[in-house]
Order: structure tokens, then C-alpha cells, then sequence
């Protein structure tokens, strides 16, 4: 993007023009197809807490981690099965927005407080090409969001670019894309 503004710390940020609305309302953003993002109803699905609908993708638990840091159980399948059977849409709900989908490492580490945790939240992302085997398979990830489309309800994915385990390949090879967070 040729247009930028100093963020402040000796770098540059990307400005894009947005659309400005007067006090009134009136403007018109972009659509998708018909749909108009101000009249959504939006639901954020954190995967893992959510539903259980397929257990033999659990895996073990992470060794050292307590019960409520570790992971849940809540997978793709559980979503699906919730959009199925109607659960968001008596909600009012027309959009989701998922949890981070991508593969996390299976360590533990620690949190601000020093408790340990699994990577249940999603930001230790290992592999940013495949989905965390918890939740299961790009299939059914897919599966998920054709069930949303078909009944009327968007899917936004949440995405950890630069929330990486140190373990990550991308993490590995360029070091000084990312600021490390110690926590220990």
C-alpha cells in the first residue's frame, strides 16, 4: 500500500481510506452480495469451549496444565452440529466468528500470572497451514462454514498471524518479525 502514516515508533502503517459516514447514517458500505455487516448479529464461537460434538479428537490432556487451562473438547463438529440444529439462528445470530483454527503446539507455557496453560485459546500456533487436530480436519472445517451458509449465517475466522509459538517454523526462521513475549 503506496499510502502510509508513522505509527509512532520510528515505522510506517498502512492508512486505507475508509468509508465516512455523516451523523445521519446514510452512507452505504460495500455489500457482500446483499448483506450489510452493520446489521449483523454477531457470535464468537471459542471452538474449544463451546461443543463437544466429536470426542475422539480430544488427545490427552497436557501434562501439568490444570482441568480449566487445558483443553476442552469443543470441536468443529460441535459447531456444526449447534448451526444444524437451529441453535444460533433462534439466537438471531447471522454471524460467527470462530476461534483461531490453525494447529498449536502441544507444550505448555505460562501465563501472565505464571499458572500454566495449553494452547486451547488458539495464539501458539504451530502450523499456519493446517487446522489444530482438536478441532478437527480442514473437512470439517468446511463443513462448518457450508451448514452456516446454509442457513444464511457469515463465518468470520480469526487469524494469528502474529501469534506464533516459538517452536513455529515462521517463528524459527525469522525471529525478528516478532517481539517475544516472556512470561516466565
Amino acid at each position: 500500500n503506496p499510502a502510509t502514516i508513522d505509527d509512532g515508533f520510528g515505522g510506517l502503517n498502512s492508512l486505507l481510506d475508509g468509508i465516512t459516514c455523516g451523523e445521519d447514517f446514510t452512507c452505504a458500505p460495500p455489500l457482500l452480495g446483499d448483506f450489510d455487516w452493520r446489521d449483523a448479529v454477531l457470535y464468537f464461537v471459542f471452538v474449544d469451549r463451546f461443543f463437544d460434538g466429536n470426542p475422539a479428537n480430544n488427545g490427552n490432556p497436557v501434562p501439568n496444565v490444570p482441568t480449566a487451562a487445558n483443553f476442552q473438547g469443543g470441536d468443529f463438529v460441535g459447531v456444526t452440529q449447534k448451526i444444524e440444529e437451529g441453535y444460533f439462528t433462534a439466537l438471531g445470530i447471522n454471524a460467527l466468528w470462530l476461534s483461531v483454527p490453525m494447529d498449536n503446539t502441544e507444550a505448555r507455557g505460562p501465563g501472565d500470572a505464571g499458572q500454566q496453560y495449553s494452547a486451547y485459546h488458539g495464539y501458539w500456533p504451530l502450523d499456519l497451514n493446517a487446522t489444530e487436530s482438536r478441532f478437527g480436519t480442514l473437512e470439517e472445517l468446511q463443513e462448518l462454514v457450508a451448514a452456516a451458509h446454509a442457513k444464511d449465517i457469515k463465518v468470520i475466522v480469526d487469524y494469528a498471524m502474529n501469534h506464533v509459538h516459538e517452536t513455529s517454523p515462521v517463528y524459527t526462521q525469522h525471529p525478528d518479525w516478532f517481539w517475544p513475549l516472556d512470561n516466565g
